[in-house]
């Protein structure tokens, strides 16, 4: 996939300008790269802390597929991110289904793919390079490859390592199909085997994480007995006691 590549200092959001460029005709492979956003979104509409020190980009794609497969985009996404994280840092980044990835358990970059516009997807990806304080109400939750690694990184060169990454698991995706790409994923699944807590939006399920379907569900054996199949949600460790 070739890139035409639109950098700014700061923006709200690298999404939504990629939504108004996209809007107004913007090819597949336009990359909207941010060194800091003011109102950068997580999935479900939470807030990303994007400070500088980040890499934050969103790409348009035109994957001709229908509406309700585009969701698989994100797992391709994801493990481009891992693919760029391992190649550049040989940190041992991890999956938690969806797509959040993880290093020491942390999170250190995330995902967020949108369709609101026909026949175009916009794939977000918010990754901490080298920031090294995050807001308090996620410090022990967050982490960044500085700080994993005890080195600094020059961000544009890992900007070009992650687009080229995805550039070929996106390729993947639309020539081998979403079965490829999730046989892929699964090697750096985090969560099958551990028990979770899946917040769903009628409350949550507890229980043994068994695996991840072959649509990309994750299958869930709970504590009364039964195999619950979550299409989305959160996912939190839960300690056995």
């Amino acid at each position: 996939m070739d890139y035409i590549i639109h950098r700014f200092e700061t923006v709200s959001s690298t999404n939504e300008v990629a939504i108004t460029m996209a809007g107004q005709g913007a090819p597949e492979g336009t990359a909207i790269i941010a060194a800091e956003q003011t109102s950068g979104r997580g999935r479900h509409g939470r807030k990303w802390s994007s400070l500088r020190g980040g890499l934050y980009l969103s790409v348009i794609l035109r994957p001709n597929r229908p509406p309700d497969e585009i969701y698989q985009l994100s797992f391709a996404g994801s493990l481009a991110v891992v693919d760029a994280i391992r190649k550049v840092t040989k940190l041992p980044a991890m999956i938690k289904w969806p797509n959040d990835i993880l290093v020491s358990g942390k999170k250190v970059s995330g995902l967020l793919v949108e369709m609101r516009l026909p026949s175009v997807a916009i794939m977000g990806i918010g990754l901490n390079v080298n920031n090294t304080e995050f807001p308090a109400e996620i410090a022990s939750l967050a982490t960044s490859l500085a700080l994993e690694s005890g080195e600094q990184f020059d961000i544009r060169s890992f900007e070009t390592s992650l687009l080229s990454a995805l550039s070929d698991r996106y390729l993947q995706y639309l020539d081998e199909g979403f079965g490829s790409i999730l046989a892929e994923w699964k090697r750096y699944d985090l969560i099958t085997g551990k028990r979770v807590r899946v917040s769903i939006p009628t409350g949550f399920v507890e229980g043994v994480a068994v695996g991840i379907e072959p649509c990309g569900t994750l299958a869930v054996h709970s504590l009364d007995g039964k195999t619950h199949i979550i299409n989305a949600g959160d996912v939190e460790f839960v300690r056995f006691e």
